[in-house]
């Protein structure tokens, strides 16, 4: 496992960018029996950050960035189906998953108030790799009417890095950046509940994801 591997190998972590990601038209399950982008752009990255925590806790101020959309608004959280199997249309599937995205960067600025500083940024549209299914009626659709208007990666990363790098952001932790500026969000009703609620949910759904999986292997073993 790369977190293993990972905690074996490097003293600290810095920065961290979650910049995972994938949109698709068809719904797809991963052999986890989750929803591709569900897995992909939140829970994946939500697992992972949360095996190499440690290595972030090490470091004096370490900064966090977590890659997210502006739909993020136009979603909800169904906390019954964390694994995103209930939501059929793909806009929403997305959507939905970049809310996650969204809330869990708070919740990782309230959990770890001292050193760790936790943004989440919108890159624009951009021209990437995170478009799967390309050959689908709608990949074809985009690909030739919208691509033109779209920010090639390079302009796309630079949100990113400027949270990355750029000095004293420590006091927006918890905050969403667009276009290297500090974005003045409208928040959702019940935000602050749905923050900490997310993180509950989230961190129980994953351990018993955890216990279910070593179950299996072991009677595999049998």
């Amino acid at each position: 496992m790369f977190a293993d591997k990972f905690n074996n190998t490097v003293d600290q972590l810095d920065i961290l960018v979650n910049n995972a990601g994938c949109y698709t038209f068809k719904k797809y399950t991963t052999d986890d029996g989750m929803d591709l982008t569900m897995q992909v752009n939140y829970l994946g990255p939500f697992f992972m950050t949360k095996l190499i925590m440690e290595k972030l806790l090490k470091s004096p101020q370490c900064r966090i960035v977590n890659v997210t959309s502006g739909v993020y608004t136009k979603a909800s959280v169904d906390f019954e189906d964390l694994s995103g199997n209930r939501t059929r249309n793909f806009f929403f599937r997305y959507a939905n998953s970049k809310l996650c995205v969204s809330l869990w960067t708070k919740a990782l600025a309230r959990h770890f108030p001292s050193n760790v500083s936790a943004f989440y940024v919108h890159p624009g549209m951009v021209i990437s790799n995170i478009l799967l299914d390309r050959k689908s009626v709608g990949g074809r659709f985009i690909k030739a009417t919208l691509f033109r208007y779209y920010r090639n990666c390079f302009e796309g990363a630079q949100t990113t890095i400027h949270c990355c790098v750029a000095p004293c952001l420590e006091k927006y932790s918890g905050s969403y950046f667009s276009n290297c500026e500090l974005q003045d969000k409208a928040n959702l009703q019940n935000e602050e509940d749905l923050v900490e609620k997310l993180w509950v949910q989230t961190n129980l759904f994953l351990n018993n994801y955890e216990v279910s999986k070593k179950s299996c292997e072991s009677i595999k073993t049998c």
